[in-house]
């Protein structure tokens, strides 16, 4: 630790504070606790080493001797610790950066990248980063090991209070600068009619004693705004107490507001601008809610009586108490496989994207649960085998025909009346999640009790469930848009646009990654949401090399094989346009293979026009995924017809392309935006405008000459096997979630090791 606060800390010292609180929880936990810390201080039990003179900011003289003092005693006794924890700065670890003692480095405000960066181009060994927030680590471009783990406070010290009258006041607590946002908090308050608390110091900076004294004193009149100065301990818990909610309006990044989880403490729900770590700390509905600027924050104030203050301050407890953030903390060294949760309102059988994922975080050693829905009635076979052999587990939630059918009859009647009353616009807080999904209930408390490291939600009912299971196990969510939710159905559909677009800007911000399945995709939602400081990484829909067919099948060199599938064949999927094209090339020695389910109110129109074709055609029914590409290697062409309408189909590189180059097969393409943009890269295949039936028998015409077709088949074999299949795309998304930083670990810590803090 720096030098110039003693411990234990009288009023200033957040990095003090922790440091104190970590120490004693240590020695509960059986540990024997060192502390360099500045001279005079003392923690019960712990043996104390001094650094430096009391008085903060430290004079510079004092600060570097501190420099040497630290070298001198970790040269003489790093090697004699089991844990070495610094939060002081970076450049005390110099003597044991390459020794085999463990070492964390913890950072509670802007990361500085190139002090780290230098560090790491030397030896080192055992030495983990962590930061306050994965908004934090989000602005770092800083090499090495990182990790959030947010900082904590000792939940026994604080008192909740469950009730209070209705003329209870709001409070601002914090330094009294631009950026906290006080001025906002007092607007807020005359706008709702509401007295306001200020506690905190004020800046000793001239610009902040100006802002001070021109925004902050002309609206003190002690009735309505009263100001109480800098609080310690006792009166910071009787004040958030007695509040009904803490305004937090803040106008910068802030990496960790702590005054959050001492309001929460004291159940006292936070109001607060998204900005920062607050969509991490915040459980929206539950410890506060996150609004994008005053007039919200106004209308929350009304809203806020809503919230429990119990169940307020025991979701913040089992996030923030320093016993979890301790455990946190001691638990980074140990080698117990990390949980996934993955999740859908879907099944296994329809998403072959979330099956790759779940093997892949299998093969990688980590323990992989998929939570699914009941959708489709014939998915339920294909579900059976893929869950037969696979390596990781799956619990299907919310009932279906054949099991808990009672549950399932319960869960669609109650997601038509969320429906109903979504569309009506009514309670909108806790009707769209449900409307979205019709076990959302069910899937966010089969995920919570999972009590994983990482959350991933695949479509969109997901959202919500994925992000709020993670806050309430202070685990890493992450969601994967597969699509352009919000233009992925007709144009008429106003109303799910509607409740898709508040689900993405209620829970978006709150996730610590995103991936995309298409370059576009990542392009439009991002558009969105240009303040997201996640991860953001495409990709692709690829597949393994492992399921590429083992023998190259050659087909009748007069003859051309056209491949399409799908989930159902129907109308506005291209298939009347490659009907067209067939009849007016009028090649018996053509033929047409159609997968996927028909739709039965298409089939008579469809039948009538196969009538008219001179080449055969094939219907082959569902065809399990995994056997897929052996069906695509029996064919030449595979058919990628999307239209430009919804804009989710033009901006979307569907499962197709990727199954049809590991088949081997060439490709036309409509000219979506996406296909186009691939194509012209890639080369593997003949893309053709919309509707231009010419231009698609032409690419059919060209196809049907041996020598295009056979390089073009090569062409494709050689990038599925260098460039597109799963075991490259697979690794970015292994590398996405080995630096979000890591979750909640619940491994036991061992006792009588030796931990240093300086």
């Amino acid at each position: 630790m720096d030098p110039g606060i003693p411990i234990p800390v009288q009023a200033y010292g957040g990095h003090e504070r922790l440091v104190a609180m970590f120490a004693k929880e240590y020695l509960q936990l059986g540990h024997e606790v060192h502390l360099l810390v500045t001279d005079g201080s003392m923690v019960e039990g712990c043996h104390m080493h001094g650094i430096g003179k009391a008085g903060f900011p430290p004079k510079r003289r004092d600060a570097t001797l501190a420099i040497f003092t630290a070298w001198s005693f970790l040269r003489k006794h790093g090697q004699t610790f089991d844990l070495i924890h610094n939060f002081g700065r970076l450049v005390y670890l110099v003597p044991i950066i390459n020794k085999s003692v463990k070492k964390i480095m913890t950072y509670g405000r802007e990361i500085t990248g190139s002090n780290a960066n230098k560090l790491m181009r030397i030896p080192h060994r055992n030495i983990k980063f962590t930061g306050c927030s994965q908004n934090l680590l989000s602005r770092s471009k800083a090499r090495g090991s990182w990790h959030a783990v947010y900082n904590a406070i000792n939940y026994e010290s604080y008192q909740v209070v469950t009730s209070l009258p209705t003329d209870a006041p709001l409070i601002f607590l914090g330094r009294i600068e631009q950026i906290k946002g006080c001025h906002t908090a007092i607007a807020v308050a005359k706008a709702t009619g509401h007295r306001l608390i200020i506690a905190g110091n004020v800046s000793a900076l001239s610009e902040e004693k100006k802002y001070f004294d021109e925004e902050i004193q002309p609206h003190i009149d002690g009735v309505q705004i009263q100001y109480v100065g800098a609080v310690n301990d006792e009166q910071k818990n009787l004040l958030l107490g007695s509040a009904k909610a803490l305004l937090f309006p803040i106008e910068w990044d802030e990496p960790f507001g702590i005054v959050m989880i001492e309001a929460m403490a004291c159940g006292t729900p936070v109001i607060a601008f998204g900005r920062g770590s607050v969509a991490e700390v915040i459980d929206e509905g539950i410890t506060g809610m996150i609004v994008e600027d005053s007039s919200n924050m106004i209308k929350a104030v009304s809203q806020i009586t809503s919230i429990d203050r119990l169940k307020c301050r025991r979701q913040a407890e089992k996030r923030f108490d320093v016993r979890v953030i301790a455990k946190q903390y001691l638990e980074l060294f140990t080698g117990k496989a990390k949980k996934i949760v993955l999740i859908t309102p879907g099944q296994p059988a329809v998403n072959p994207r979330i099956v790759k994922e779940a093997n892949l975080f299998a093969d990688a050693g980590y323990d992989v649960t998929m939570l699914y829905c009941h959708t489709i009635p014939w998915a339920d076979e294909a579900d059976k085998r893929i869950l037969a052999n696979a390596q990781w587990k799956a619990q299907l939630v919310g009932g279906g025909p054949a099991m808990q059918k009672p549950l399932f009859l319960f869960t669609k009647i109650r997601q038509r009346i969320f429906v109903l009353l979504n569309n009506q616009k009514l309670f909108r807080i806790i009707t769209a999640e449900r409307a979205h999904a019709r076990c959302y209930d069910e899937l966010l408390t089969a995920a919570k009790k999972l009590d994983a490291d990482y959350y991933i939600g695949h479509n969109l009912g997901a959202l919500a469930v994925c992000v709020n299971a993670a806050k309430h196990n202070n685990a890493i969510a992450g969601f994967d848009f597969e699509d352009y939710h919000r233009e992925e159905y007709s144009l008429n559909d106003q109303l799910r646009k509607n409740r898709i677009v508040y689900l993405e800007n209620k829970y978006v911000p709150a996730l610590q990654y995103l991936t995309f399945a298409s370059p576009l995709i990542q392009e439009k939602t991002i558009l969105h949401f240009p303040n997201f400081k996640g991860s953001k990484t495409t990709i692709l829909n690829c597949f393994s090399i492992k399921d590429a067919p083992t023998t190259v099948v050659q087909n009748d060199p007069e003859k051309l094989k056209l491949f399409w599938f799908s989930q159902t064949v129907g109308p506005n999927r291209g298939l009347e346009e490659v009907m067209d094209a067939l009849i007016l090339i009028n090649d018996k020695d053509i033929e047409l293979t159609l997968a996927g389910r028909v739709r039965q109110d298409v089939d008579a129109k469809f039948k009538s026009i196969i009538k008219a074709l001179p080449g055969k055609v094939a219907y082959t029914g569902i065809i399990d995924p995994h056997a897929l590409h052996t069906l695509a290697a029996t064919q030449d062409v595979g058919l990628a017809l999307e239209h430009k309408i919804p804009e989710n189909r033009n901006i979307c590189l569907t499962n197709k392309i990727f199954t049809y180059l590991l088949a081997g097969n060439a490709i036309i393409f409509s000219e979506t935006d996406a296909q186009k943009q691939f194509n012209d890269e890639h080369q593997v295949g003949i893309a053709f405008s919309h509707a231009n039936i010419a231009a698609l028998a032409s690419a059919i015409i060209f196809y049907k000459d041996q020598k295009n077709l056979h390089q073009q088949k090569e062409h494709n074999r050689h990038l599925a096997t260098t460039l597109f299949n799963w075991e490259l795309e697979g690794q970015k998304l292994i590398d996405v979630i080995k630096n979000c930083g890591t979750a909640w670990q619940k491994v036991p810590a061992t006792t009588n090791s030796h931990i240093h803090h300086t």
